[in-house]
């Protein structure tokens, strides 16, 4: 089971990738604001609300585009860092089948003289290997959905960042100040993804919502291994851990933690079969 500490060191590098996608992202939208009412080094700010529209407007495809280019170059080392994660996920996963077993075995007088010290397994196996790039694949589809929504998001708050500045700019707040106040709005503001949560839409931060896919993954990963390795052992019912501050809430299962930890549930073939498990075959003649 993956503590709450080597979880957060999985995911270090992926959120550090994240942040700096987040930096390119809005120094572009910093750039188009200064280039809207930048005119040969001074600031200056279009008098009539007709002519600033068309600009605002004009200046605002542009983004769009530069948002777009951007996140299709930069999206990449962001997932790159999200597979070293799985990949480091996968031989914790193994570390800890390894230890369980050895436990087992331990604990267990009878199992011991049967087999002797516990067997060690070097590597994950190609099933396991399988179901561990799937969650990736998983994840990365799930990341790049999200960021989808991020250059339109950004340019909502590029819009309003600069009619607050027309406004101040035209109600006596200085020009120089009032696009310094926009700069700074924008930057705040950061970059966020807008997802659909039980009907609704949220808004999360890039970070935070790379944290939360990545985390979603591994531990989905994780799971379906520990089933298989279950599964391959011959087991079919496992005891789920608990812990104390579990989540509750008023929601059905699985959102209302309390209600699930610390029983019994047995595997069943449809649960093996969506997760992708085949039965390894047996070599009758030996």
């Amino acid at each position: 089971m993956f503590t709450p500490e080597y979880l957060n060191e999985l995911v270090e590098s992926s959120h550090a990738a994240a942040s700096e996608f987040n930096m390119y992202l809005i120094n572009i939208v910093i750039d188009s604001v200064i280039k809207l009412y930048e005119y040969n080094g001074t600031i200056e700010i279009t008098p009539t609300n007709l002519q600033r529209l068309k600009q605002l407007n004009e200046q605002s495809g542009i983004l769009i585009s530069e948002i777009e280019k951007e996140i299709r170059k930069r999206l990449p080392g962001v997932e790159r860092k999200i597979r070293e994660a799985f990949l480091k996920a996968g031989y914790e996963i193994n570390e800890d089948i390894n230890k369980s077993v050895a436990d087992m075995v331990e604990s267990d007088k009878e199992l011991k003289s049967f087999v002797g010290n516990a067997p060690r397994l070097e590597h994950l196996t190609e099933s396991e290997k399988k179901l561990l790039n799937i969650a990736y694949k998983r994840t990365r589809k799930e990341i790049r959905n999200l960021t989808q929504t991020t250059a339109a998001d950004l340019n909502q708050q590029f819009l309003k960042s600069c009619d607050a500045a027309w406004w101040k700019a035209t109600h006596g707040i200085s020009k120089n100040t009032a696009i310094r106040e926009a700069i700074s709005e924008v930057s705040k503001y950061g970059t966020h993804v807008v997802y659909r949560n039980n009907g609704k839409d949220r808004k999360m931060t890039v970070e935070a919502a790379v944290r939360m896919c990545v985390l979603t993954g591994i531990n989905q990963a994780n799971a379906e291994i520990m089933l298989t390795e279950c599964a391959n052992a011959g087991l079919r019912t496992v005891l789920v851990s608990s812990h104390i501050g579990a989540r509750y809430t008023d929601h059905d299962e699985p959102a209302n933690h309390q209600s699930w930890q610390g029983k019994i549930y047995s595997i069943s073939d449809s649960l093996l079969k969506k997760i992708g498990y085949k039965e390894p075959k047996k070599n009758f003649l030996e």
